[in-house]
């Protein structure tokens, strides 16, 4: 667990937030490798990154080939992988730390391929509509 300080939050309270088994493991990396962690997980020239949008990362995003791509994408980017694990949206709120739905709703997006695997949930229960060609002139026909 990592703990922001009031005083660090954007809504000055204290916040819990549980780390992956895959953020633990960097941590121990780090612990082994220098001996101690440092107050920072991810430091810049061994002060807090404090400022998001810098030179720093416009130059590293250039290094990367990245192109039209801000800080706040990373947000997007993480809720959208939850929404397609499945995870529950109430969950996927508290992991955020969003007020409502509707900021989860505004940071969650589904990619057309996850959508792909529902198309056929309910293919048994409907009847698909058929062309008829009468007088010339396409219609539906629904096939009871």
């Amino acid at each position: 667990m990592a703990w922001v300080l009031p005083s660090e939050s954007k809504n000055r309270k204290a916040l819990a937030v549980p780390l992956s088994n895959k953020a633990c493991t960097i941590l121990k990396k780090q612990l082994e490798e220098y001996g101690k962690i440092s107050k920072w997980v991810f430091p810049y020239r061994d002060k807090p990154v404090v400022q998001t949008s810098t030179k720093a990362f416009r130059d590293a995003l250039e290094r990367a080939e990245i192109e039209d791509f801000r800080w706040h994408d990373f947000c997007h980017t993480w809720a959208s992988w939850h929404i397609q694990k499945d995870n529950p949206l109430m969950v996927l709120k508290e992991l955020g730390r969003w007020s409502c739905l509707r900021m989860v709703q505004r940071y969650a997006h589904l990619s057309s391929g996850h959508l792909r695997a529902y198309v056929d949930h309910t293919e048994d229960k409907v009847t698909l509509p058929a062309l008829s060609q009468e007088n010339n002139v396409k219609s539906l026909e629904f096939v009871a």
